[in-house]
């Protein structure tokens, strides 16, 4: 669906750094950037409020700054799910259940995150 792909692509360019705090968005700019209409980036932009990454301001919205405590919990949650999918990874290989290939995606999805939790980044 082209809001749920609008939502990830704008939720990715924000927490990446490309829309920093305090950016003021508009429909037809990200709509322009995104290359799609502006319906599913209307619906997008709705949701990321919804989400606390955006706040509405006059004809568009702006990019909040996620507070310090807020970061901090984001990578709780993380650790915490990042402990628990190593677990279950672990226990899959013991018993036969995980393909060499997936195994190598998990890798590759930990480098990822390790290297964006390095440059101050939510992966």
């Amino acid at each position: 669906m082209q809001t749920d792909v609008a939502r990830r692509r704008l939720r990715e360019l924000i927490l990446d750094g490309a829309y920093p705090p305090g950016a003021r968005l508009t429909e037809m700019e990200v709509a322009a950037a995104l290359d799609m209409s502006r319906t599913p980036v209307r619906e997008a932009l709705r949701a990321l409020a919804a989400d606390g990454l955006v706040r509405p301001s006059g004809r568009g919205v702006v990019v909040v700054a996620l507070e310090q405590g807020d970061l901090d919990e984001a990578y709780q949650v993380r650790a915490a799910l990042e402990a628990l999918t190593a677990e279950l990874a672990a226990t899959r290989q013991r018993e036969g259940r995980i393909a060499p290939a997936d195994l190598a995606a998990l890798r590759e999805i930990a480098i990822d995150t390790a290297t964006a939790t390095a440059e101050g980044r939510l992966a």
